[in-house]
C-alpha cells in the first residue's frame, strides 16, 4: 500500500486505506493514541505499530508505503525505511471486494481520516526500497517537496 497523506493530527482514529471486509485483509491507519498501524490479517503478528509523531508530520504531506513479502513487513516514510518486522509467517487473505480510501469499512463506525489524501495505490507485489524511493522522488514535486 502506498499513499500521500496530509494529517491534521496523528492523534486520530483515521484510516488511510482498508482492503476487505472489516479487519479481514490489510489496512493502514492511525489509532487515536498517536500510534500508526500497518495491519495484515493472516500474518503473525498481524500488526506492525509505531509512534506516529516519530516520523509522520502533522499539517504536511507525508509519503507512506507499507509492504509485506517473504516474511517481512516494512514501512517507509518519505522514501526512507523506518520500521521493519522479519520472520513473519502466514498469508494475507485477498479478494476483489471492499476497498476503502480514507475510512474504515464499517458502515456505522467508519473512522474517517482527518486530513487530505493526495494519492493512494495498492500493488500485488512488495515494492523494493529502490522502487519506494523512485516513487517518492517521482511524485514529491506534486506535494511541494
Amino acid at each position: 500500500m502506498e499513499c500521500w497523506c496530509y494529517p491534521i493530527t496523528v492523534n486520530q482514529y483515521g484510516f488511510l486505506f482498508e482492503k476487505g471486509v472489516v479487519n479481514s485483509q490489510y489496512s493502514m491507519f492511525f489509532n487515536g493514541d498517536g500510534i500508526f498501524y500497518f495491519r495484515t490479517m493472516g500474518i503473525s503478528p498481524q500488526d506492525l505499530t509505531f509512534s506516529s509523531a516519530t516520523y509522520i508530520t502533522e499539517n504536511a504531506w507525508n509519503h507512506i508505503v507499507c509492504t509485506y513479502g517473504s516474511g517481512t513487513k516494512t514501512v517507509y516514510i518519505n522514501g526512507v525505511q523506518r520500521y521493519q518486522q522479519t520472520g513473519l509467517t502466514g498469508t494475507i487473505p485477498t479478494g476483489n471486494i471492499n476497498q476503502y480510501i480514507g475510512k474504515y469499512g464499517d458502515a456505522v463506525i467508519n473512522y474517517p481520516f482527518n486530513g487530505r489524501i493526495g494519492e493512494s495505490r495498492v500493488y500485488n507485489i512488495a515494492l523494493s526500497a529502490a522502487q519506494v524511493l523512485q516513487n517518492y522522488n517521482a511524485t514529491k514535486g506534486r506535494f511541494g517537496l
